[in-house]
């Protein structure tokens, strides 16, 4: 999911978003959860069923929130794999908004 694509299902452009959640990467998770009706424990079972260990729902939640930044790359795999979406797709919107 890009910034554009949050932006235009949301009516706005990519710099309104990014003003807006100047964490995209953190929307963007969430959104991704919420879109399949999880909740952080639903999520947190998903990722421990993709092999990896069964992450806390406080760590998750702290990754949604952007109190915490940098994921393990064996969790962010996992998390895509739960999601059933790229890893860049839950990458890409933190690049953009650090002005890459």
């Amino acid at each position: 999911m890009s910034v554009e694509w949050f932006a235009e299902a949301n009516g706005w452009t990519a710099e309104e978003a990014i003003s807006r959640y100047p964490n995209a990467s953190t929307v963007t998770l969430r959104s991704l959860r919420n879109a399949r009706g999880w909740t952080l424990r639903d999520l947190a079972h998903q990722i421990q069923e993709c092999g990896v260990r069964r992450p806390t729902v406080a760590s998750l939640s702290r990754f949604e929130t952007g109190a915490r930044k940098c994921p393990s790359r064996e969790l962010l795999r996992a998390w895509a794999q739960a999601l059933q979406v790229p890893v860049g797709d839950i990458v890409l919107p933190a690049d953009v908004t650090d002005g890459d």
